[in-house]
């Protein structure tokens, strides 16, 4: 399986999945809580969470490695149905969109590139080049500004905006990814679809203190990921809650979403335009083949017309010749010019098509 047919499955997965009651508590205790948070594509405080509200128990802890060891261990009952027991959508209990369980998926298999170090380390070649183009902007020395990111903050928040898209970068590069600058912009990769996209610090506008005065803008220190290509523009930014960096899953998770329906709209539009050259073609054929059906029949009108012209002088020329007998006037000039008269009815008869030294393949129209 491929690296997109991997990432379409995982997008793709039933979110209308549901199990029982009885069958998570089964599922629980049959099988290693690293295996189903994969497989289901849930955290284990996720899982904890659906068991203490559907009254699940859980193993305790030791519980597997006593089972590895062969070691007898002790399996807690699933307690007595409950009055408003149902059907547990086990994928998307918890709102898991299908860009939600493509997050969840990158936070289990890649959990080490998630957090964003208070310190750069090793930082990717496009970030060392975008801190010496700032460091060049001193001495009005714009050369990398094309090698560079497009990350616009102000002074204060530089260290940690290369920090985080230092981070991105990697857990982009990790899953097969790569991040692209040009004069236009900068751009991830993804599956060989180019998606635009820039940082920066969200600034804060302060209102002209007289009505001929212009208003300021001040830096936040807020910032703010957008993206504008393929769909609608999105954008990350930091909350109270929740800053940036946490988000690094769903953004990755959210450009490999686009750049799948990119794939998937470019797939259309190349079958459609397949469906339109094959109606093209076949639509030229047939016009082609009735244009040719025109032309021979308008030989065949042609050739008739040609016959009847032909007979027409034949009939003539018997005449003629008759009036001459009986007149007695049929000299060898005469009979020379119906001869030559005859050859040229030969000619002109498409049955008989005989040559003519003068006029060759030329025909009356």
């Amino acid at each position: 399986m491929n690296q997109i047919e991997d990432k379409t499955n995982a997008m793709n997965l039933d979110q209308n999945s549901s199990l029982s009651r009885k069958e998570v508590y089964d599922l629980i205790w049959s099988t290693p809580i690293t295996i189903i948070i994969k497989q289901y594509f849930l955290s284990i405080s996720d899982i904890k969470k659906i068991c203490k509200k559907y009254n699940i128990p859980l193993p305790e802890r030791g519980y597997w490695s006593k089972i590895r060891f062969g070691k007898s261990v002790d399996k807690v009952e699933l307690p007595d149905k409950m009055s408003w027991d149902k059907e547990i959508q086990f994928v998307n209990v918890l709102n898991n969109s299908a860009i939600n369980q493509l997050s969840r998926k990158i936070e289990i298999e890649n959990t080490s590139l998630l957090v964003v170090p208070k310190s750069l380390r090793h930082p990717d070649s496009l970030i060392s080049t975008t801190a010496l183009h700032w460091q060049n902007l001193k001495q009005r020395d714009y050369s990398l500004r094309e090698k560079s990111l497009s990350i616009r903050v102000s002074e204060n928040c530089r260290s940690r905006s290369l920090r985080f898209v230092n981070a991105l970068i990697k857990l982009l590069k990790v899953r097969g990814h790569t991040i692209e600058t040009d004069r236009f912009g900068t751009y991830a990769k993804v599956f060989d679809i180019k998606i635009k996209f820039y940082l920066r610090e969200v600034d804060k506008r302060i209102p002209a203190k007289t009505i001929y005065g212009t208003s300021d803008y001040v830096p936040t220190g807020v910032l703010a990921l957008k993206t504008n290509e393929y769909s609608k523009t999105k954008e990350w930014r930091d909350s109270k809650q929740n800053p940036i960096e946490t988000k690094l899953s769903k953004i990755v998770a959210r450009l490999e979403s686009d750049a799948l329906k990119e794939i998937e709209w470019r797939k259309e539009v190349e079958a459609e335009r397949i469906i339109r050259e094959k109606e093209r073609e076949l639509r030229e054929k047939q016009e082609q083949k009735t244009e040719e059906e025109i032309q021979k029949f308008k030989l065949l009108l042609k050739d008739v017309e040609n016959y009847k012209k032909a007979e027409s002088i034949r009939a003539f020329l018997c005449a003629k010749k008759n009036k001459l007998i009986k007149e007695k006037s049929l000299t060898l000039k005469v009979n020379e010019w119906l001869k030559w008269a005859e050859d040229k009815a030969d000619w002109l008869d498409p049955l008989i098509d005989k040559n003519d030294d003068l006029f060759g393949n030329f025909k009356l129209e």
